[in-house]
């Protein structure tokens, strides 16, 4: 991805917050935004090129689509959820994907895949950096939310924690707890990863 296309993803995110928060969410967020930086524009969203957003700025291009499927989908399966909610969620559940971006660690959680044979025959671009403490994915997001003193109310943190589904073993617990906002975030994220 082009430097002016990370760019213009990076002013659609901050445009999207601008509309959606208050004043002071909006600039936590703008905050969070700018500290994690390269973190953030040069991360992918996928390991692989078969499940797309696979390029550096790759999380940038999926949070804005998240957020635009969420925001078209909002009126008929979440109508009773603010948009603040809906595009909290639909932006930042992914956010985990930078890595840890700790002051003193700032450890990105993809590395480019080395092995070619990975490359070519798997279409694997990216490989999980074992230097990151384990954590889930949901988990994770959560972390680096937390980390920049991003709240989420209840219903918000179980959307991002079943953003994948009811199939994880972590999300199992959920299963039955059907949230507005939760069938929201899951069924904007399928349609993102189609398009």
């Amino acid at each position: 991805m082009r430097p002016e296309e990370v760019k213009r993803l990076y002013d659609n995110v901050v445009k999207i917050c601008q509309v959606s928060f208050d004043e002071d969410e909006c600039q936590s967020v703008k905050f969070m935004i700018d500290d994690l930086g390269d973190m953030l524009f040069m991360c992918p969203a996928s390991d692989r090129d078969n499940r797309g957003f696979d390029v550096p700025g790759g999380l940038l291009a999926h949070m804005v689509s998240v957020a635009s499927h969420a925001r078209k989908l909002a009126p008929i399966l979440a109508p009773d959820e603010d948009l603040a909610s809906i595009v909290k969620v639909a932006l930042f559940h992914d956010i985990g994907r930078v890595g840890d971006p700790s002051p003193n660690r700032r450890i990105p959680y993809y590395l480019p895949e080395e092995d070619a044979w990975r490359r070519e025959k798997l279409g694997k671009n990216f490989k999980y950096n074992e230097a990151l403490p384990k954590m889930t994915h949901s988990a994770r997001s959560l972390y680096v939310l937390s980390n920049y003193g991003i709240t989420l109310r209840m219903h918000e943190w179980i959307a991002v924690q079943t953003a994948y589904g009811y199939g994880l073993e972590e999300n199992r617990f959920y299963i039955g707890d059907d949230r507005q906002l939760t069938l929201l975030l899951q069924t904007a994220i399928r349609r993102a990863m189609l398009t």
